[in-house]
């Protein structure tokens, strides 16, 4: 609006600094001067007229001004699309069927961890901190047994990585009357499922944290991210089990280490997810302790959890945008893909089990308790419905033949029931 200003301040300064007319001469003997009395009078009545319609006459004073238009802002510039997505085929539900389990030595609790190991399914943690903190359950008999007491007690958003002969427990929030002390340590505790005790880790070199990732590299035990001060270099570690010795890495180039993270192991490297772009996902190369950034996620997701095809790092939740089902990226190639909307309804926390050639997304009403995702047909179909209450917080496992699901937040509390689901599609064990 400067140019309209700048017409009215002059305009305003002209009436203002008018002269005066100055006193008539006397009269021409020819009488001219009457015809310019005339004419004088006449020039100030019309500049008075002016007067009073700009200044007192309207309730807009600038109402008859030409104002210069205000200057064009700049049109913001558009989000990038989104990468294509596969069109959405029609809906179809998974053949297969659901087993209850017997009945469990734990207490109901949510937000447990529950960890294969090619044997049987381990259970720790979890909220409230009523009884037992984990247990062990066969699927070949289809029984429960006790695990000796953690010196941990109940955690929850901790870690438990499985090693190939042992139970990895770290860090997480602590439940129960220990917590306000625990709260302040950097701890975990190993455990040997073949002797049934428990030993603790040495002290770590990083804060007190949860909502972590962990993942096995082979040799060590990752560890990324999470936070209780919410920090954002948080920095990563890798445990050896073995000699019992943590290493901290390289700085990771992400721009926050805390939230909602996800992460695989490709088999050479750690990718590790930390939010939405530009700079929040990256692969860590454990033996040259380097780092690369990949490119960032084309959108944001709540409650995500991620799986490793062989090719691809899916990640899967609740995305931020309802036409999207997921992400998939290719490591190699440094791209994303898109999925379509998925057929699972709303859960707050979400679990996820990679069968070896597909995903299965858990949590969600009983008539829609999951969706399971297939790459080679770029399709998803939706679990049958499940003789379970919870409908999120739920302890997911892939026993190499089911689908193995317990515990979770369910309408009137958590729960302390559980099903398996033996699946009509490819048992190849992942």
């Amino acid at each position: 609006m400067a140019g309209g200003v700048a017409v009215w301040d002059a305009r305003r300064i002209d009436l203002r600094t008018e002269p005066t007319p100055a006193t008539a001469t006397p009269p021409p003997a020819d009488g001219g001067w009457r015809r310019r009395v005339g004419v004088l009078w006449l020039v100030v009545v019309v500049v008075a007229v002016g007067v009073v319609a700009r200044i007192g006459g309207g309730d807009d004073p600038t109402a008859d001004l030409e104002v210069d238009p205000t200057p064009a802002v700049a049109d913001e510039e558009e989000p990038a699309p989104l990468p294509t997505a596969p069109a959405p085929g029609p809906a179809t539900t998974a053949v297969g069927s659901w087993v209850p389990l017997g009945v469990s030595p734990l207490a109901a609790r949510t937000r447990p961890s529950a960890t294969w190991t090619g044997e049987e399914v381990l259970v720790y943690g979890g909220q409230p901190d009523l009884g037992p903190v984990g247990a062990r359950f066969d699927p070949v008999s289809r029984t429960w047994s006790p695990m000796a007491t953690s010196p941990l007690g109940h955690r929850v958003a901790h870690t438990a990585t499985w090693t190939g002969t042992e139970l990895v427990v770290f860090e997480g929030t602590p439940v129960g009357l220990e917590a306000a002390r625990a709260a302040q340590d950097v701890d975990g505790a190993v455990y040997d499922p073949a002797t049934d005790t428990w030993r603790p880790l040495r002290d770590a070199p990083l804060n007190p944290r949860s909502g972590h990732v962990a993942v096995w590299t082979g040799e060590q035990v990752f560890v990324y991210g999470g936070s209780r001060t919410f920090e954002t270099e948080a920095p990563a570690a890798l445990y050896d089990p073995a000699a019992d010795t943590w290493t901290l890495t390289s700085p990771a180039p992400l721009e926050r280490a805390f939230g909602l993270l996800a992460a695989v192991w490709t088999g050479e490297e750690v990718v590790v997810w930390s939010g939405t772009g530009p700079t929040d996902v990256a692969a860590y190369d454990p033996s040259t302790d380097t780092w690369r950034l990949l490119p960032g996620s084309p959108v944001g997701m709540r409650s995500a959890q991620a799986v490793w095809t062989g090719s691809e790092m899916l990640l899967l939740g609740r995305p931020d945008a309802v036409e999207v089902g997921g992400l998939a990226l290719d490591v190699a190639e440094g791209r994303w893909t898109v999925l379509p909307p998925s057929p699972q309804g709303y859960a707050a926390t979400h679990a996820v089990v990679w069968t070896g050639d597909r995903a299965v997304v858990l949590g969600g009403p009983a008539e829609v308790p999951g969706a399971v995702w297939d790459p080679a047909t770029a399709r998803w179909s939706a679990l049958p419905p499940a003789p379970l209450q919870a409908v999120s917080g739920h302890a997911a496992a892939w026993t190499g033949e089911e689908i193995w699901l317990w515990s979770g937040q369910g309408p009137a509390g958590p729960v302390a029931e559980g099903a398996t689901f033996r699946a009509g599609w490819s048992t190849a064990r992942g």
